[in-house]
């Protein structure tokens, strides 16, 4: 802070907001996204070991009360750490730094929903006992056949590649819109 070099700061800012809008334009679902650029350097007082984090108060610094400011917002960062503050030393500036951030989309609005349109054949029966009925022949439905609005009332199995879906007897299940099963009591 003492001999402050403006120019060599600035010139180490604008390089480090090219690359970070060249990274930004290399990501192609991002092209379009809302995206923001903060600003910081690791800074310590003048032979401290350790330095923090500062953010800074403009992305250039052009004039001195720039400069000041951030002198203060290490002052203020170093408070809020350590509970103390030096503005008799001098600031050490290490390294300059920029974070790209880059708001993700909205997802895609949720599909409309489906009303149970229709009832499905099953693909086949298998014998199943339930409590309170016993050993009965159960509908089998193949999930990767269903499409949204098929509604299947138990008891009934639905066969999905990674799992099985049980639907006890009273209950039923309803394919949304989203291809997820919806299961209440009739």
């Amino acid at each position: 802070s003492t001999s402050f070099e403006r120019d060599r700061v600035n010139a180490a800012l604008d390089e480090i907001a090219a690359d970070l809008e060249r990274f930004r334009a290399d990501l192609t679902t991002a092209g379009s996204a809302e995206a923001s650029i903060e600003w910081f350097v690791e800074a310590r007082y003048q032979a401290q070991v350790w330095e923090l984090d500062t953010p800074l108060p403009t992305p250039r610094l052009d004039r001195n009360a720039d400069v000041d400011a951030l002198i203060d917002s290490f002052h203020r960062t170093h408070e809020r750490i350590y509970a103390v503050r030096d503005e008799g030393s001098a600031v050490e500036f290490v390294n300059w730094k920029g974070r790209l951030s880059i708001r993700p989309f909205d997802p895609p609005p949720a599909p409309e929903p489906v009303e149970a349109c229709y009832t499905p054949l099953p693909d086949t029966h298998r014998e199943c006992f339930f409590e309170g009925l016993g050993r009965v022949s159960t509908p089998v439905f193949r999930g990767v056949g269903l499409v949204a609005g098929a509604e299947i009332r138990g008891p009934a199995i639905v066969e999905e590649p990674t799992t099985t879906l049980v639907i006890p007897p009273q209950m039923r299940a309803h394919l949304s819109a989203a291809g997820t099963y919806v299961l209440d009591c009739r």
